[in-house]
């Protein structure tokens, strides 16, 4: 997309195979994994770099289709460049109790922490807030370990950055990017193919900006292959592929780190496909039992 920016991985289990494959690429932080129950609560790991002028951070199940920079240039005036989550409407009270707020949260559009664009000159403390109200929950389990999503602490990092948003950040320092930009799995049956080698595709008439493949199973797990609608099948795995495989990418991963169906030709689609109506058919049936 013509970025050519620094790169930060926050590595919480990287293989010795990836952390080399990675690392001529970007600066790789190292993160214990044995200290959090669950990885996204170190969302906000690059405070501990002291980062400084425009920063992004990026989900890595995120796809970007189109070039970050309207986003940047907001987040280089100021604005705080967010999301808004579907539950765009959750608030908690005991928030301020949670998170140990000065002032009790006010309501405003529920945001996702998959992606955030700010200045860290207008906003230098926004990181280590996150972070410590992060620490404050780190013992708690997510709505990955069980916990019902909608719970005050249920969307981990995502409910302590929201807090935060709806208390020591001014409201009106937000922009909003508009929601149909931020394309999520229960809408990829809906985006049309139009370009795999150029990543362009067509969600309700426009180029999103994010194919975003939040919660779990991923694409790129044997349970995440689903049959789409659409001929050109599951437009997501198949930007995946082109990222991962493209001979013209800057980082091409070898196909033995590859599951199969995540590799180009004629075998790797065959897996695809059977996989798909594999899991279809196991979902049929745990439906009707």
């Amino acid at each position: 997309m013509g970025h050519n920016e620094p790169v930060v991985v926050g590595d919480c289990g990287l293989t010795a195979a990836q952390r080399k494959l990675l690392a001529p690429h970007c600066k790789l932080f190292e993160l214990n994994s044995q200290l959090v129950r669950n990885p996204t609560q170190y969302k906000p790991f690059p405070f501990l770099l002291r980062p400084r002028g425009t920063i992004v951070l990026i989900d890595s199940d995120m796809i970007v289709t189109r070039s970050l920079g309207p986003a940047l240039a907001l987040a280089a005036q100021g604005k705080i460049c967010v999301f808004p989550d579907p539950d765009h409407d959750t608030w908690w009270a005991e928030w301020q109790e949670v998170f140990g707020l000065p002032c009790a949260p006010r309501k405003q559009t529920y945001v996702t922490a998959g992606f955030l664009a700010f200045s860290a000159s207008f906003w230098p403390e926004l990181l280590e807030r996150w972070w410590n109200a992060c620490e404050r929950i780190r013992a708690r389990p997510t709505y990955q370990e069980g916990v019902a999503m909608l719970s005050p602490t249920g969307q981990g990092d995502q409910d302590a950055l929201n807090a935060l948003l709806m208390s020591v950040i001014p409201a009106d320092a937000l922009s909003h990017l508009p929601v149909d930009e931020q394309v999520l799995p229960d809408q990829f049956c809906d985006v049309r193919l139009i370009d795999a080698r150029a990543l362009t595709c067509r969600y309700k008439g426009q180029q999103p900006l994010i194919l975003h493949a939040t919660h779990q199973p991923k694409p790129w797990q044997s349970q995440g292959v689903y049959l789409r609608r659409q001929l050109s099948g599951d437009v997501y795995l198949r930007f995946l592929r082109r990222l991962l495989t493209g001979p013209d990418v800057t980082l091409k991963v070898p196909a033995p780190l590859l599951k199969i169906w995540l590799r180009q030709g004629v075998v790797p689609e065959l897996a695809y496909y059977g996989l798909a109506f594999a899991n279809f058919f196991a979902r049929r049936l745990a439906s009707s039992r």
